[in-house]
Parts: C-alpha cells; structure tokens; sequence
C-alpha cells in the first residue's frame, strides 16, 4: 500500500467534509447524498462511476470471505482451520490494498500475491481426488460460501478488464482476481473434504440428453 497516498486520501476527506472530529471520522457525512462520492485518490465521480463499480464487487467479495472466516469453526482440525484462517486474512488486507490499483496506483508486490496463491492451490489440491466431473457449488456449507465467493471474484475481475481498457489500470489485478477465483473454487472443494462430504457433480445423464436433443434438431 502506498502511505502518501492515503496520507493524501485523508486530507481529501478534511477538505471535502471536514467531518473528522478528533481524527475520527463520522460514518454520515452527507457527501454522497446527491449520488456522488470520492475516489481512494480524492477524485469526485458519481457512484455508478466504473472505479466505484470495482471498490464494490471487491467490498462485496472481502465480506463474502468475511462470512467464509466466520464459519471456520466447522473445521474439525486446528491446523488447517488455522491456515485457512491466516491465509483468508491475508487475501482480506490484499484485496483492501487493490483499491489504490482502481486509481492508477502500482503495486510492486502484486505478482507475489498471485505467487502466494498458486502456492496456496497447490497444496490444497495436493489433498484432493482429481477432477472427473464438472463439479457444481453445493455440498456443505463452508463450501456453498466459497462458492459464492468465488462467483463474486469472477464479476470482479470482469469490471476490472473492462476498467483496464477504459483508464490507466495496472493490469496485473487482473491476475491477481483470475487466480484468487481459482482459488475459491479448489477452496470449496477443500472445504467438502475436510467436513467428509462429497463433491456434488454434474449429472451426466443429463448431458447426454442435451447431446441427444441437439442431434435430432440437427436431422
């Protein structure tokens, strides 16, 4: 995270409101009544504004990991708990830091984060039964949160790609986003095993009847 920078956030929110009363400031300040709001680096948007639309879906996706972290008492083993724990946190303070990327910042650390990440799958996967069907969200309840996280991620990423063509966007959060998603998702999965309840996968009976469908449409 850049200190100038949210040094200079700060003084944006003095000049702006001056709501800040012993260097606390006020959760109302009345700023974005008329739909309009401010930017990590002091800019004034509206809030349908693309920057905006990104700090959403990462606040929504850091609270929906919130709710993950929450339930981790379901994880009978202290050690796993505990990683899982430590390492959700850490992508929780990585995520925050993402916001100043949304304005054109460059973070340097970001491609160890993604490495951090890879680490992270691999050994989860190390764990788990290979894949030989599609799997589908569901199974326990850790597992239907990640799941749902991982969703979030995804729209995420995708208003950041769609930022990085219209602003000036370090395009390594796009990364970042891709592999955190395939994270969540081998997470999920992680999650089913270590509660000793099974993968739910697609139902094979149904693509062939799709095939079926489509070749008599075809004739």
């Amino acid at each position: 995270m850049n200190f100038k920078l949210w040094i200079y956030y700060n003084n944006q929110v003095k000049l702006y409101n001056n709501k800040l009363y012993n260097n606390k400031l006020k959760v109302y300040t009345k700023v974005g009544d008329g739909g309009e709001t401010f930017t990590l680096g002091g800019i004034k948007v509206r809030k349908d504004d693309l920057r905006i639309k990104v700090y959403g879906e990462i606040d929504e996706l850091t609270s929906w990991i919130g709710v993950i972290i929450s339930h981790l008492d379901d994880v009978q083993s202290m050690d796993e708990r505990n990683r899982i724990l430590e390492f959700l946190k850490f992508i929780q303070n990585k995520l925050f830091d993402t916001g100043t990327v949304v304005i054109g910042m460059v973070i340097d650390e970001i491609d160890s984060w993604v490495l951090e990440i890879e680490k992270e799958i691999d050994y989860i996967e190390s764990k788990l039964k290979p894949i030989r069907k599609f799997i589908l969200p569901g199974g326990s309840k850790l597992s239907s949160f990640a799941h749902v996280a991982r969703c979030v991620c995804r729209r995420a990423e995708r208003s950041a790609v769609e930022l990085s063509f219209k602003a000036n966007v370090d395009k390594r959060i796009i990364k970042f986003l891709n592999r955190l998603s395939d994270y969540l998702f081998v997470l999920a999965r992680y999650f089913n095993f270590l509660l000793n309840t099974e993968d739910i996968t697609r139902d094979d009976s149904v693509k062939r009847k799709i095939k079926v469908s489509v070749k008599k449409e075809q004739l």
